[in-house]
C-alpha cells in the first residue's frame, strides 16, 4: 500500500514538476514572486530542502498555491485560505512556524496580493513530525546495514 502511494505521489509530483513553469501567478501580479529559504521546511504535506523557490497562484484554483525550487527538483502544492489586508511589503515573504526541530510553512505574503495562511493542525504537524521520526530511524537502519 505504501509503495502504491508513493509511486502515484511521485507521478503527481512529476506532473505538477511539468506543469509548474507555464502556471501564471494570478493574483501575484505579472511575475512570480521567487523567495529564498535556506533551511528544510514543510509545505502543506511536503517536506522541501532549503533553496531558491518560486511561488505560484493556481490559475484555475486560486487558493491553491504552487512552491516549486528553481532547479526544478522541488514542488508542493498547498491549499491557503485569505489571510488578511492587501500585502503592501516590497518583498516577498513565507513566514514560518517552529515545531521541534521543524519549520513549518503558515503563511506566504506577496506584494500585491491578500497575505495567505497555510493553516496547521494539531493532527498535520504530529504526522509530520512522526514521518520524519521514521525516515531519520530508517536511514539510520539503512547506513548500518
Amino acid at each position: 500500500m505504501n509503495k502504491k502511494l508513493f509511486v502515484s505521489l511521485l507521478g503527481f509530483g512529476l506532473i505538477v514538476l511539468l506543469r509548474a513553469p507555464v502556471v501564471r501567478a494570478q493574483g501575484f501580479g505579472d511575475d512570480e514572486a521567487v523567495v529564498k529559504v535556506p533551511f528544510q521546511f514543510v509545505a502543506g504535506d511536503t517536506v522541501l530542502p532549503a533553496g531558491v523557490y518560486r511561488v505560484t497562484a493556481d490559475s484555475e484554483s486560486p487558493n491553491v498555491v504552487w512552491i516549486a525550487s528553481t532547479d526544478g527538483k522541488s514542488v508542493a502544492v498547498v491549499d491557503t485560505e485569505c489571510g488578511g489586508p492587501l500585502v503592501t511589503k516590497a518583498q516577498p515573504q513565507l513566514v514560518f512556524r517552529k515545531y521541534g526541530s521543524t519549520c513549518f510553512l503558515t503563511s506566504i505574503n506577496v506584494p500585491g496580493d491578500d497575505g495567505r495562511l497555510i493553516p496547521l493542525t494539531r493532527a498535520d504537524v504530529a504526522q509530520q513530525l512522526a514521518h520524519m521520526a521514521r525516515a531519520r530511524y530508517d536511514a539510520a537502519q539503512a547506513h548500518r546495514g
